[in-house]
């Protein structure tokens, strides 16, 4: 009879609503979401979080928000959002549909053109066809590039549509307000039927719809009258307890719905698990929530959009109830009771706070739940174990003077069908029935007589946490085994893998592989290395309860993830081992004065995923998935990016490599890179965001591109200047021995010059005829034969003057010139009339001795005499200077080499680069030469 009444008074409190709480933050882009009019919300595979306002689409990556406009000047009321993996589609009230890819909203232009009416939803079918509902028009459907019309006269009840969803197999679940429709569409052929159910609901208007596709079962609410469980296999429909009544929004994720009813002013927010609705209560957060949508994320993370907060999250995972009694030291969980132990007593309670005292003025230290006896095993502090059966009520307690080896328990644990407790004096085995079997201790090969902690692994081992003095177990044979080093070891749990991990004091975590035992703390991304208590998760990940929060360790990739900031924990106060997993993987936690009910995420540890606002490389946008070729002054490499993890957006950091510039990983948490100017060549950049020092490869971002080189900087410009200069240098060496070997013959020439020069003036011919002409002077004329003699000596003097000198001014050599003249004038007289008609010659410049060459040439090649006087003329014709004679050969030609003509030709094409001119006519001998300019 006790027992019917205990499994009532349970039953009632199971099926009955009771109330949770749940930390709230509220993220800073709330603020302006208030402004903008919030509408709707979105994320895709835990990326960033879509939001829909009145005034443009806004997405968040936990830290920053990004804005996008229409560039068409429409509406920017943004009323549904749907994401196909790729792209995100974004409907809005004027019936336009936009594109968000690469950070570019684009508009969807088709040929058949769209409706003036709201978009309220967007599915894709298992075909790649989408789904497009109005409220107004009916469905549109674009499959083949060609768009489709379904309304009421193709069966739909309704051309005002609130919300669609989309199954497996290809259909497509309409609500309207005229209950909800299944439609197929395939070669152009329509399929439309309304869904009935067994159980009729109450309205017709269903308002949004969402589907469970593992238990085939479809979510709707109705007008005014709550949420509906439609069952699509039995075609039943159950209205869910407690949700009645108007309700705003609500979402399903994996047997968890969360809903939220509008009461009067105020939004209030219920949780369903397993049937049961529970009132969820906000904490952390200042006045009533006024909510416009929620939604629950992948990671378990439920999120909020409200009118009055903006933009709040919280972790659904972790759900508070407050208690009065603190500090627990032992914790256990039978169905919807909590058992808390404390220095005070054993207490009962329930998710309502409904609390009731088990046992009185007892130090509890531990709690074990005997389930083929139905009793409870309370291990105290100085006295022994209680033993409570649970269906009557009953307690006895066994200690020292009934046969327990010590009255100080610290752990109880089943090891075979057996109970093992650890006490002061070591371990003490006893039959579930309360029999005394066997004891170890020190003396029987028990490494200590203290041990904190025990824990029965799935090959049938206990292990033993000591004092100071390791690891030790007993196998299923209870032949004891020691394991680790001299370290205190407070709790012991095991992980997918079958490795055992245990937690030191203030040391951090270890575990036992293959019988290695190696060491894990912060350098492997561990948070904390004052540990609480480990246990593992449903999914064999262990959890490592710390101060600041529980690092979920992935027992695949060894990975730490840690949360507490956004579940509201910022200093936690928690015995040793003061927690308690269930057989379905709940795990009941105390801090302080609540205790948590924590439920591991079902789905896979979401890890923080990368994303990529945008690569810029110059002016280029480089694409994630191909290598581009680059000019070599597009060379300014850009990335702006984000870590997306919700828990702890500030948690995240990164870490980036550009090779071959970086040759190690470098490590920041800035959300923006740039290399300016980088120099030519391939090159591969990656980028990887994580969590304490923990990165993860899965989400990674990678490119490859590659700079040209400028011309100048190519191998074949490098080897066409090598060449170059080879050719130059081979040139110039060439060029060179050509002007050495030339400057030599124009030496040699100018000496042979100089010298013939000398010799014609000293020749006995010119000193016979100059010592007459003297002679013949002296005798009629004494003092002009003083002045001829002068002439004499200065011209002799000039020669021996200029014969070394390059260049001469004209007027230098006209005076030599007149000296020769003179001479010359005294012998031939009026026979020889040389006229000369220059009237500039300063800085103009000519070989030394030219006039004197010329005028001799002319004197010895031709007639002089009275009845043929020579006529010799010097005249300037600009830059030329020319110098004639008429034209009276001798009969009988002197000997000449015709050095003379020759040497002032070379010297000059050498000077100058032009050669001397000469012209001879029948009566004209004339010789043009250049004049140099300085």
């Amino acid at each position: 009879m006790m027992r019917s009444w205990m499994l009532s008074f349970l039953l009632v409190w199971a099926i009955g609503t009771s109330a949770q709480h749940l930390h709230f933050n509220q993220h800073e882009i709330s603020v302006d979401l208030l402004r903008s009019n919030p509408t709707c919300l979105y994320r895709h595979h835990n990326g960033v979080i879509h939001i829909g306002t009145q005034e443009g689409l806004v997405d968040f990556d936990g830290l920053k928000k990004y804005e996008y406009l229409r560039s068409d000047g429409g509406s920017e009321h943004v009323t549904a959002l749907f994401h196909d993996g790729a792209t995100l589609w974004v409907g809005y009230e004027d019936g336009a549909i936009f594109h968000l890819n690469n950070q570019s909203l684009t508009p969807w232009i088709i040929q058949e053109g769209w409706s003036k009416s709201k978009i309220t939803d967007i599915v894709r079918d298992k075909a790649g066809q989408y789904w497009i509902s109005t409220y107004g028009e009916g469905i549109y459907v674009f499959a083949d590039q060609v768009l489709y019309n379904i309304d009421s006269d193709d069966g739909l009840g309704s051309a005002d549509i609130y919300s669609m969803v989309s199954d497996k197999k290809g259909q497509i679940y309409v609500a309207t307000e005229s209950g909800i429709f299944v439609c197929r569409f395939a070669s152009g052929q329509k399929k439309i039927s309304k869904l009935s159910f067994s159980a009729e609901v109450d309205s017709d208007v269903i308002q949004e719809i969402k589907l469970d596709p593992i238990h085939q079962v479809l979510y709707g609410t109705s007008y005014d009258d709550g949420i509906w469980q439609l069952d699509l296999n039995t075609k039943s429909a159950t209205k869910i307890n407690g949700l009645s009544g108007n309700i705003g929004s609500f979402d399903h994720n994996i047997g968890h719905l969360i809903a939220s009813k509008n009461d009067k002013s105020e939004s209030k927010l219920f949780q369903v698990k397993a049937g049961i609705t529970q009132r969820l209560y906000a904490d952390g957060l200042e006045g009533d929530l006024s909510i416009t949508q929620t939604m629950l994320d992948e990671e378990g993370t439920l999120w909020v959009l409200c009118k009055n907060n903006g933009l709040l999250s919280a972790d659904a995972s972790f759900v508070t109830y407050p208690s009065t009694l603190f500090p627990t030291q032992a914790v256990l969980k039978i169905g919807p009771i909590i058992y808390l132990g404390d220095e005070n007593g054993l207490f009962r309670t329930n998710e309502k706070g409904e609390t009731n005292v088990l046992i009185k003025d007892e130090n509890i230290l531990s709690l074990f739940h005997a389930v083929y006896t139905n009793e409870i095993w309370a291990g105290t502090f100085g006295n022994g174990i209680f033993i409570i059966d649970i269906a009557t009520g009953k307690i006895k307690n066994i200690n020292e003077s009934s046969g327990l080896i010590n009255n100080n328990v610290f752990s109880i644990a089943q090891h075979q069908n057996d109970v093992w407790v650890s006490t002061l004096a070591g371990l003490q085995q006893i039959s579930q029935y309360g029999e005394f079997k066997k004891s170890w201790n020190k003396k029987t090969g028990l490494r200590s007589d203290y041990n904190y902690t025990l824990f029965a692994d799935s090959k049938d081992n206990l292990w033993i946490g000591t004092d100071g003095k390791g690891l030790a177990y007993m196998d299923r044979n209870n032949q004891l085994t020691t394991s680790g080093d001299r370290e205190t070891v407070i709790s012991i749990t095991e992980d997918a893998k079958g490795r055992i991990w245990f937690c030191n004091l203030d040391k951090g975590l270890g575990y036992i592989e293959n019988g290695k035992i190696t060491p894990f703390g912060l350098e492997k991304g561990l948070s904390e290395l004052h540990i609480s208590g480990i246990t593992s998760d449903n999914k064999g990940n262990i959890l490592a309860f710390h101060h600041t929060g529980i690092d979920v360790i992935d027992s695949e990739k060894l990975t730490v993830l840690c949360i507490g900031n956004n579940i509201g924990i910022r200093k936690w106060d928690q015995n040793i081992n003061a927690f308690y997993k269930d057989k379905s993987g709940s795990i009941i936690l105390t801090h302080k004065d609540k205790w948590i009910a924590y439920e591991p995420k079902q789905h896979k540890i979401a890890h923080p995923t990368l994303f990529i606002k945008s690569v810029m490389c110059g002016q280029i946008k480089l694409p994630y998935d191909e290598t581009i070729v680059l000019a070599y002054d597009q060379n300014d490499f850009q990335v702006e990016y984000a870590g997306i993890w919700m828990n702890d957006p500030k948690a995240v950091t990164y870490r980036y490599k550009m090779e071959p510039l970086d040759m190690e990983w470098r490590y920041t948490k800035d959300l923006k890179l740039i290399y300016a100017n980088l120099p030519a060549g391939k090159y591969k950049f990656d980028i990887q965001c994580g969590i304490n020092q923990q990165f993860f490869t899965s989400s990674t971002g990678k490119w490859t591109f590659t700079i040209k080189a400028a011309f100048w900087q190519t191998w074949w410009f490098y080897l066409a200047i090598v060449l170059a200069i080879i050719g130059l240098i081979m040139w110039w060496s060439e060029t060179k021995n050509k002007r050495s070997k030339f400057m030599q013959q124009m030496q040699t020439e100018q000496v042979k010059s100089q010298l013939e020069t000398l010799k014609s003036q000293i020749n006995p011919h010119f000193l016979f005829n100059s010592f007459n002409t003297l002679i013949s002077t002296i005798e009629k004329e004494p003092k002009e034969a003083v002045v001829f003699v002068e002439k004499l000596s200065d011209f002799y003097r000039s020669m021996l003057q200029y014969r070394d000198t390059d260049l001469i001014t004209l007027q230098e050599e006209l005076e030599i010139q007149e000296n020769y003249r003179f001479l010359l004038f005294q012998r031939f007289r009026q026979n020889l009339n040389i006229k000369v008609n220059i009237t500039d010659s300063k800085m103009i410049y000519l070989v030394p001795l030219t006039l004197q060459i010329l005028t001799e040439n002319a004197v010895k090649h031709n007639i002089v005499s009275a009845t043929k006087p020579l006529e010799i003329t010097i005249t300037r014709e600009g830059d030329q200077l020319k110098v004639c004679n008429n034209l009276q050969l001798r009969l009988t030609a002197e000997k000449s080499t015709h050095f003379g003509l020759q040497s002032l030709s070379r010297r000059y094409l050498s000077i100058t680069g032009k050669e001397i001119q000469v012209e001879q006519t029948e009566k004209y001998f004339c010789v043009t030469i250049p004049l140099i300019k300085v």
